[in-house]
């Protein structure tokens, strides 16, 4: 008995693995963030009879408190190229100024796309700690033209 229901655990392992090896989804996202702005590679697998999925995405920027200083959201249709493996690409310029430690950059990226009657579904995350600080040496104009030349 215990033969049988571990052989029909591994024949359930060995079909379900190519199913989802093949399923259209997020591989990867690599997210970066600075006292300028934000950027975030996405890498998605794509199911060889899907051409295209919605992603919607948001990225906030908080302070040291958890307050939300500035949002970005965004919404659309990713559109798949020839081949199964695509990098789409990112990025947004911070409104403000953020010149000291204590800034997180938080993306969520949330892909749908069809399958059949169905949808494949995925979500991958970024956290980044800005630490952006600020020279605060005394330095005349002069030692500063000079570090330049």
């Amino acid at each position: 008995m215990k033969r049988l229901m571990l052989s029909g655990a591994v024949i359930m392992a060995v079909l379900l693995v190519p199913m989802l090896a093949s399923a259209t989804h997020i591989t990867d996202l690599v997210g970066l963030a600075d006292c300028e702005g934000w950027a975030a590679d996405l890498t998605v697998h794509w199911r060889s009879t899907v051409w295209a999925g919605d992603l919607d995405y948001v990225v906030v920027l908080t302070n040291a408190d958890g307050e939300e200083l500035e949002v970005f959201e965004g919404a659309m249709e990713l559109v798949r190229d020839d081949g199964q493996d695509q990098v789409y690409s990112f990025g947004g310029v911070w409104e403000g100024m953020y010149q000291s430690d204590g800034f997180t950059a938080t993306g969520t990226f949330h892909l749908v796309a069809p399958h059949g009657e169905d949808v494949e579904e995925s979500t991958m995350g970024f956290e980044v700690d800005l630490g952006c600080t600020v020279d605060e040496s005394n330095q005349s104009w002069s030692s500063l033209k000079a570090s330049y030349r």
